[in-house]
């Protein structure tokens, strides 16, 4: 390739570099540095804590409508106390009746004790017919004093438990509306930071988008100018040599259909990242530089440890659009693009974009395939 297009390319490149790196660098309005990758964790906390303090407002409220339940049935209770009374009084007082009169027609007879009842007796018989009668007059009345104590007891032994559950009750209500009353607070400072971090979000999305969508453009712009610099070179040779310093450096010719393979992967930008996922309804990073390809007549290993052992070991400074990127001592994959970015399928929860190497620590290696 003659000087001239070499250095038209390499301009571009550097075009396409610079900007990316720009865009990726801007600050949000909001003065913070924060990445996307960060907010989005902070958002997922944040949900997470939001998420954990509606399950136990749904809880307390749950509660509140025991103790609801508890002081409803509590009132029935007193009500129904309260008949017991009323009824047992009518009781009491029926008895009360009966004895009375009882009492009233001794006293009509002219007897003033049960003593005179007996001594009044006209022979044996007689006798023993009113020591029965006097029997029961008496163990009336001692039954009838007996139950008096018995149900005044128990009513007061029901209102005494009645009043305890119902302070318990209240105390139990009004505790559980003060812990809903600070869980709400809480939930409600929680979500003003998580409609802050959402709001961060979307203009972080949507500078991405805007990003990645001029870089593609670039991109597009760099290979219709390598398309054009091959079409007019001379130099069709299988590999080109570099002199640098006192040696020369051989590099490998370019990857096979070196502007169909990275043309064709910028057809799935914003595919889903699904993991063993081959296909265009979703890809993971080694089945997306498979499947792109496969498309252009290059047949690769499924994984990306297998990818890094075909090909030609390439260094850095000398990728090429199309070449295969290393990650991560080979758990991850992508495609060099040109401009020091490549394009993959990076992780769950993502899509197929473009990223910059710039600052990408974990890359390992590169290989060229044909």
């Amino acid at each position: 390739m003659n000087r001239k297009a070499v250095s038209v390319i390499v301009a571009l490149a550097l075009v396409v570099s610079v900007n990316v790196t720009t865009v990726k660098a801007s600050p949000s309005k909001s003065g913070q540095g924060t990445n996307i990758t960060e907010v989005q964790d902070k958002t997922k906390e944040l949900e997470s804590k939001i998420e954990v303090m509606d399950s136990k407002i749904e809880n307390i409220i749950y509660k509140i409508e025991d103790n609801k339940k508890d002081i409803e049935k509590n009132k029935k209770d007193v009500e129904k106390l309260q008949k017991d009374i009323e009824k047992t009084q009518k009781d009491i007082d029926a008895r009360k009746d009966v004895f009375n009169k009882r009492v009233r027609a001794m006293y009509i007879s002219g007897v003033d004790s049960y003593a005179d009842i007996l001594l009044e007796s006209k022979g044996v018989g007689d006798f023993l017919e009113r020591l029965d009668t006097v029997k029961k007059i008496i163990g009336f009345d001692q039954g009838v004093i007996s139950e008096l104590n018995d149900k005044k007891q128990q009513v007061q032994n029901k209102k005494v438990s009645l009043d305890k559950k119902n302070s318990e009750i209240a105390s139990l209500k009004v505790e559980n509306e003060k812990k809903l009353s600070q869980i709400k607070n809480e939930k409600s400072i929680q979500q003003v930071a998580l409609d802050k971090l959402n709001a961060e979000k979307k203009e972080y999305e949507a500078r991405q988008k805007e990003a990645e969508k001029k870089q593609a453009e670039q991109i597009k712009s760099v290979q219709a100018k390598q398309s054009n610099v091959k079409s007019t070179s001379s130099n069709s040779g299988a590999s080109t040599n570099y002199s640098r310093g006192g040696g020369t450096t051989v590099v490998p010719p370019s990857s096979a259909n070196t502007g169909d393979v990275v043309s064709y992967a910028m057809n799935f930008l914003g595919t889903p990242y699904v993991w063993g996922g081959t296909s265009p309804s979703g890809f993971d990073c080694s089945g997306f530089v498979q499947y792109v390809y496969s498309h252009c007549g290059v047949s690769l290993p499924r994984t990306s440890e297998s990818q890094m052992g075909v090909g030609t070991s390439i260094s850095r400074d000398q990728l090429q659009p199309g070449d295969l990127v290393f990650f991560r001592g080979g758990g991850h994959v992508g495609i060099y693009v040109g401009g020091g970015s490549y394009i993959h399928a990076p992780h769950t929860g993502d899509v197929v974009k473009i990223s910059s190497l710039s600052g990408n620590s974990s890359y390992c290696g590169a290989k060229r395939v044909r």
